[in-house]
């Protein structure tokens, strides 16, 4: 998830925001929205685990 965070926020892109405009920004989104499952999908196994399923 650093790893994501670093990439969001760095001028290096897979498609460069300069060049492409506002389509330059959905590879960032896609990174973003990927960590935002991840993050969610551990927040429900820690419920999950707390609770016992119920």
């Amino acid at each position: 998830m650093f790893l994501s965070a670093i990439y969001i926020f760095s001028p290096i892109d897979i498609i460069p925001e300069a060049i492409l405009g506002i389509v330059g920004l959905l590879d960032d989104l896609l990174i973003a929205l990927v960590c935002f499952l991840h993050v969610a999908a551990i927040y429900r196994s820690v419920l999950y685990y707390r609770h016992g399923g119920s």
